[in-house]
């Protein structure tokens, strides 16, 4: 039998869920919890508690619980990664698919070159002491950091090229990949669900209970060499990835 804090979670989760308590509602004050369920505060406290740790509501300091407010972009994770906007910065494929759904996209991008760890290495087939060029981007979606997402490249693939340089790669980096015959025809895909770091969950500014999608995409020449790896977390209270794939 559930205890009575978890009955009175599932009610107020049944509320939001149901659109009772629209986006940004007020929930009654603990007070008026207590009459209305007649259960004791500390019955209240622990329900509310448990909605916080869900994600399903916020607490502000002196105001209140509020549900919780969230407007999700949404990537479409299996369209062609190609510059298609080049009047209009960023010109990616992801800043696109943003401008698409009337939002604003930046990202800021810094550069690193370093030795990669094993996870790394093994996809791209480094071999030993093989470095990497790293482009590290914080994607923002209407000012608000959205996402990370961070490309490795085989440093020997990339040296001396645009993608060298800390801004949008112009006419984009798969056009620059395939002028040296590194041009990628596939990707391979793995997305792990988890609970974000501290670090992580301190950048993108995540509330208790919210999780996040890291998606991990290796991409492939038409002779299976793999030469660029992308590594994104995506929170879920901010990302929804869509993909679209034929029937069979």
């Amino acid at each position: 039998m559930p205890s009575l804090y978890a009955t009175l979670a599932d009610t107020l989760r049944a509320e939001i869920t149901a659109g009772a308590l629209p986006p940004g509602t007020q929930l009654p004050s603990e007070h008026e919890l207590v009459d209305a369920h007649h259960v004791s505060r500390n019955t209240v406290r622990k329900a509310l508690g448990q909605l916080v740790h869900d994600g399903l509501v916020i607490s502000r300091q002196g105001s209140g619980y509020f549900v919780r407010e969230h407007q999700p972009v949404i990537w479409h994770a299996s369209r062609p990664e190609r510059n298609i906007q080049m009047g209009m910065l960023p010109a990616d494929a992801w800043s696109h698919c943003v401008r698409e759904q009337g939002r604003k996209p930046e990202e800021i991008i810094h550069i690193e070159q370093y030795v990669p760890n094993a996870r790394i290495a093994q996809a791209l087939l480094l071999g030993p002491g093989e470095e990497v060029l790293v482009r590290k981007r914080e994607r923002y979606v209407d000012g608000v950091l959205s996402t990370l997402a961070d490309s490795y490249y085989p440093y020997s693939l990339v040296k001396d090229s645009p993608i060298m340089e800390p801004y949008d790669v112009q006419p984009g980096v798969y056009a620059i990949l395939a002028s040296r015959g590194a041009g990628f025809t596939r990707n391979r895909d793995e997305i792990i669900t988890r609970m974000p770091s501290r670090d992580e969950a301190a950048r993108l500014k995540l509330g208790p209970g919210t999780p996040i999608a890291e998606h991990l995409r290796v991409s492939f020449t038409p002779n299976n060499r793999p030469v660029r790896l992308l590594l994104s977390i995506l929170p879920g209270d901010k990302v929804t990835i869509a993909y679209e794939s034929f029937a069979a």
